[in-house]
């Protein structure tokens, strides 16, 4: 029996996951929320990496210790765009894909350099990092994922990927390298540019350390980080022609597996997203800043409301149920929700929008269905009219899609199809768990 650990790191929590890697059985799981954020500036969206290594190590050690034992090998994935950095005496806060510091510079340094450098990816980060002189005492940076990776292995500099490289802005797909014209251009200095191994390859093995702190076996190899976009599909899908991948957590992605021959088609589409896949394929992507995060909105509105007005205000998940039940039962009735709340990452001063208010129709349970069919909408926006043609599945995941029964609705008003949902999994973690067993040391 094969048995691998997953560990995906997301926006607001960790999970680990044993996997039985030849019956596609989940073992074990554990998530925690990690309660990273920073108190910041509002533009600003920043993390404690211990805080999230902590939460990592705990959920593993809560692991049963008797398939802890069993791990063969060990994959990781997380949040996208993100960037930390570190010296020998520090580690600075990481830098997630919310942050929107550079405002319209990010704009200005795309037409300098010919790459898309949007707010809150680690290549817009460190330029303006670099514009403001602060990365002087920065050694080494990476992605969330690529830092626990080096953690784990030890290593010495860290490693990526082409689905993480590719979510910094600054990787160049024909060459499989860094644009390392674009980022001297940028003042980025090339020390900070982890060096890229292929998707799915050992960037080395469990250190001893960390081995009996985590009650695994030394010398498991660790898998090269990567991107929770990708990880997701890789243990949702089955045949990657014919499915639609949706994700809804705290933001979206709506995602086609699609040949690399097709990358023509997508390519000039503000709305999308060209992304490495893997085995000569690519990933065309739809990634709206406000997923299950805008139908959140909507609970703690209710409950700004009702606080305002003196009344019993119900803990957050119970009132966002109760407002997906209103919505089942409604119709938007005229209503239309553009949930743009944060922007959109190829128009970041783009915000949400309700029309079509009447004297009659603005109830909670219409608000809550038209914010479902409207966060469904705005994934589906920039993509060809035919680019579902032919697809016959949507395969689903993430608790803003689990959870919330609007959205389910939504989906199979606007895509004619079912959503195809596993019940209680985590698929990014699984779907680096699996990517850990295709290549050993």
């Amino acid at each position: 029996m094969a048995i691998a650990l997953g560990i995906d790191i997301g926006t607001t929590k960790v999970a680990a996951v044993i996997l039985d890697l030849e019956r596609d059985e989940v073992l074990a799981s554990q998530s925690a929320a990690h309660h990273a954020a920073l108190s910041t500036t509002p533009e600003r969206a920043e993390q404690d990496p211990a805080r999230i290594f902590e939460t990592v190590f705990r959920s593993i050690r809560a692991l049963p210790p008797e398939l802890r034992h069993k791990v063969e090998s060990i994959g990781v994935t997380g949040q996208m765009h993100s960037v930390t950095g570190w010296n020998a005496s520090e580690t600075f806060p990481l830098v997630t894909w919310q942050d929107h510091r550079a405002g319209e510079h990010a704009a200005a340094w795309s037409r300098e350099t010919g790459c898309v450098l949007r707010n809150g990816f680690g290549g817009t980060t460190l330029a303006w990092l670099a514009a403001h002189k602060k990365l002087d005492e920065c050694e080494a940076a990476s992605t969330i994922g690529d830092a626990l990776v080096r953690r784990l292995t030890g290593a010495a500099r860290p490693l990526t990927d082409p689905t993480d490289a590719a979510s910094w802005g600054l990787y160049d797909p024909a060459a499989g390298d860094w644009n390392r014209k674009a980022a001297k251009t940028l003042g980025i200095p090339e020390r900070l540019l982890p060096d890229i191994r292929p998707t799915g390859s050992v960037a080395g093995c469990l250190t001893e350390s960390m081995a009996t702190e985590l009650g695994l076996a030394p010398g498991i190899p660790v898998t090269v980080a990567v991107g929770d976009n990708q990880a997701s599909i890789l243990d949702c899908g089955s045949d990657f022609e014919h499915e639609i991948f949706l994700t809804i957590g705290t933001g979206s992605q709506l995602s086609l597996v699609i040949p690399e021959e097709e990358r023509p088609l997508y390519t000039g589409i503000p709305e999308l997203e060209l992304r490495p896949f893997t085995a000569g394929r690519a990933l065309v992507v739809a990634a709206p800043l406000c997923g299950g995060r805008a139908f959140a909105w909507l609970g703690e509105t209710a409950g700004r409301w009702l606080t305002a007005f003196g009344a019993a205000v119900p803990p957050l998940p119970e009132l966002l149920d109760r407002l997906d039940r209103m919505g089942m039962e409604a119709a938007p009735d005229g209503l239309d929700v553009t949930p743009s709340f944060l922007g959109e990452r190829n128009d970041p001063e783009r915000r949400g929008a309700i029309g079509g208010i009447t004297l009659a129709n603005f109830t909670p349970g219409n608000l809550a269905a038209a914010l479902a069919d409207g966060i469904i909408r705005n994934l589906r926006h920039g993509f060809p009219e035919n680019a579902f043609h032919g697809r016959t599945r949507i395969v689903c995941s993430g608790n803003g899609v689990r959870k919330v029964h609007c959205v389910q609705r939504a989906i199979r008003k606007q895509f004619k199809l079912d959503p195809f949902l596993r019940p209680g999994r985590e698929e990014a973690a699984c779907g680096c768990a699996k990517l850990s067993e295709r290549q050993k040391l």
